[in-house]
């Protein structure tokens, strides 16, 4: 699954995508996570590196508008410059929203088969996101 914990950067799809985000300048940056959010909300089935994705956007972007507070964000934003604008909230929130439809989402799905009911866990999880980035 390429995840190796439940938090939204304890996977390898969550670090690509910040990774595309480092020293970019706004416009690349936007760009980035355009492609993100077509690879969530633009396919029939969300696959879960894109999930992945897409969650430590929402999670970045979420420590951006509420000013900090996480050291480990901190720490892995070093060199990420992207002004979290309404559009790309709404957009990374959207991403989120889809990502908790359980019915045709991998992410989901790999989380539901290591244990009765934990896919409804991590779906609740991502509430946080959702509502900063909805503000």
């Amino acid at each position: 699954m390429g995840a190796w914990g439940e938090g939204p950067f304890d996977n390898d799809g969550s670090h690509d995508a910040l990774a595309g985000l480092r020293d970019a300048d706004q416009a690349a940056a936007e760009a980035h996570i355009r492609e993100i959010c077509d690879g969530v909300l633009g396919e029939e089935y969300v696959e879960v590196y894109e999930a992945q994705a897409a969650i430590g956007i929402a999670a970045l972007l979420t420590h951006l508008v509420d000013q900090g507070g996480d050291p480990e964000i901190a720490r892995l934003a070093t060199d990420i410059a992207v002004t979290p604008t309404s559009e790309l909230r709404e957009s990374i929130a959207n991403c989120v929203r889809r990502i908790q439809n359980p019915a045709d989402n991998e992410w989901f799905d790999l989380w539901d088969e290591t244990s009765d009911g934990f896919g409804e866990t991590m779906v609740r999880s991502l509430d946080r996101y959702r509502d900063a980035l909805s503000r």
